[in-house]
């Protein structure tokens, strides 16, 4: 608000409530940091009308609680925002999906758009931290309402359409949303639960406010894709692990702090999560202990988590529980303890069946402890998954193929490949720079993992997970400093696999010079691949320009019928 010729704005994270004059903008300097600097630096865009962004920023309850009868709050802003996201990411969809019908770009944009999408980039901005709130909206939790986050956005993005106009808003929105359009290009916007987004309802709106959606165009219906077993993943960042692995920093990976978990913390989650109008008990949902070493915390801990996470196995809410722990960490009184409260799988941290690369990585377990963890949970009855990490110190394109080997005749009953990538903060970062390791490039990560992929499936054994999730710590600038990072990276590697069986279907060089294709409907985004890369690729390997990709479920799936011009 305007007094005495200075702007009061709040800064929650300070002190309940505090606010620090700015004269023109450029003095207070903790609220400069907080609000232009950091702010900025996250939107990746600097206001020359800073006043715009505090408008943005400003909700109706604030402006209710001021006597400044001038003072105007966001929803006008909002309303312009609106308009210009939706302007913005038809266009960006008209780019990527160029043979897509109306109909087809009107869901997708409606999955884009959708309260959760907004709400994604608002806990990537950090937008909560920002808001200018009344004391009614901040005692009730306003800074986490989905509501008020997703309309900030908009507000935010208005005001910089204002500021600078529609050029360098499409830049702003081009950035913010990535992550949220290659998911809609991957066919992975079934959202899952993820505690980083615990505060946010992860349904989508039946109805997209203010007429976003037409009638009949709305969101995918689950009935309209495979349903996928549902994980409720609760994170234990490091906690039971012996030491910092080189590649570590489990903080940044899952967006949770370090700090130790309870009976409430659980509940809290899954209390949430079954609420939710995503949760379907068709879908086998299943509570996942995840991110430490599950079976080194402590038994008093582990009996209180498990015990916790059973009641809602017994009340029908969840199939079964997972844990996620490491292949030296393995004792039968707690393997009796897990078989007791209903735990089904456990996926090992294997990343490795080479000694070097081991001890390289500082894993402080050998690929023989690995051997002998699979053995002795076959015994005790558990499904088993191994996590694998390619890419690591000392590994190579034939260690990994030997480690596939190894794996592969441990039998396990599925496998998740993370290619190593360099994250600030961890001890493959300092070697990283000192010029001492040289991480994957994304095609070298492509392709191993597509070849590992190949040979685990082609035994049975499915890979269930390739590539880190996305996560807003892990997004935010300067945090993965090397490596195979792709928001996309499973979808690089699945196209990357249907282009190498569909090879056989193509015509030689030069023998057409443009061809049509029709694929089975669900294969059509792996034909075309990540922003039609697949496509060019065709291109080059047979000189044909391709006219279309049209569906046709008649061919069967891994196959492209070609229609010469």
């Amino acid at each position: 608000m305007l007094k005495d010729d200075k702007i009061y704005i709040q800064v929650p994270f300070l002190a309940p409530h505090a606010k620090i004059a700015i004269d023109g903008w450029t003095m207070g300097t903790t609220a400069q940091k907080f609000v232009f600097d950091e702010l900025s630096k996250r939107l990746g865009y600097t206001f020359k009308r800073p006043e715009l962004l505090l408008q943005a920023l400003r909700h109706a309850s604030y402006v209710n609680e001021q006597d400044d009868a001038n003072l105007e709050d966001n929803e006008r802003l909002e309303f312009l925002g609106d308009a210009v996201l939706d302007l913005a990411i038809s266009h960006l969809l008209m780019e990527r999906f160029q043979d897509a019908e109306e109909g087809t770009l009107s869901k997708y944009r409606a999955l884009v758009v959708d309260e959760l999408g907004l709400c994604r980039v608002a806990l990537t901005l950090q937008l909560g931290n920002y808001l200018l709130l009344g004391k009614g909206e901040e005692q009730s939790s306003g800074r986490e309402k989905p509501s008020i986050l997703a309309d900030t956005v908009e507000a935010l993005l208005g005001a910089v359409y204002l500021d600078a106009g529609f050029n360098k808003t499409m830049e702003v929105i081009t950035r913010l949303f990535a992550s949220l359009l290659d998911r809609v290009e991957t066919e992975e916007m079934i959202h899952d639960f993820n505690p980083q987004w615990e505060n946010i309802r992860t349904s989508r709106r039946e109805e997209q406010k203010r007429g976003r959606t037409k009638s009949g165009q709305g969101g995918f219906l689950v009935s309209e894709r495979k349903l996928k077993p549902l994980i409720v993943p609760i994170f234990i960042p490091n906690q039971g692990c012996p030491h910092r692995c080189i590649f570590c920093e489990q903080e940044k990976i899952t967006s949770q702090p370090g700090e130790a978990i309870d009976r409430t913390h659980v509940e809290r989650i899954l209390d949430q999560a079954i609420h939710s109008k995503d949760f379907d008990r068709k879908r086998k949902p299943e509570v996942a202990f995840y991110g430490g070493t599950f079976t080194r915390l402590t038994l008093n801990l582990m009996n209180e988590l498990l015990e916790a996470a059973a009641h809602y196995v017994k009340l029908g809410f969840f199939e079964s529980i997972r844990i996620s722990t490491r292949p030296d960490a393995l004792d039968e009184n707690r393997l009796e303890v897990m078989k007791g409260y209903g735990v089904l799988t456990v996926e090992l941290g294997a990343q490795s069946m080479n000694e070097h690369v081991l001890m390289l990585s500082n894993r402080g377990h050998t690929a023989d402890d690995t051997v002998k963890a699979v053995r002795v949970l076959k015994r005790h009855g558990f499904r088993l998954g191994i996590q694998l990490m390619p890419g690591l110190p000392g590994d190579s394109k034939e260690r990994f193929r030997s480690t596939i080997t190894k794996v592969i005749k441990l039998k396990p009953n599925m496998v998740r490949l993370y290619p190593a990538i360099v994250i600030r903060g961890t001890e493959l970062a300092y070697l990283f720079q000192k010029g001492r390791y040289e991480p994957l490039s994304l095609e070298e990560a492509v392709e191993i993992c597509a070849e590992g992929c190949v040979r685990l499936e082609n035994q049975g054994i499915p890979v269930i997970r390739i590539g880190l999730m996305s996560s807003p710590t892990l997004l935010e600038k300067g945090q993965i400093v090397g490596g195979p990072w792709h928001t996309a990276f499973g979808f690089l590697v699945r196209s990357h696999i249907h282009h190498q069986n569909m090879q056989k279907d193509l015509p030689g060089w030069g023998v057409v010079s443009q061809i049509k294709i029709r694929a089975p409907k669900r294969e059509i985004s792996l034909v075309r691949g990540y922003k039609n890369q697949g496509l060019q690729l065709i291109k080059r390997k047979t000189g044909a320009e391709v006219i279309s990709v049209e569906p046709d479920d008649s061919i069967l799936p891994g196959h492209v019928r070609i229609e010469k011009i």
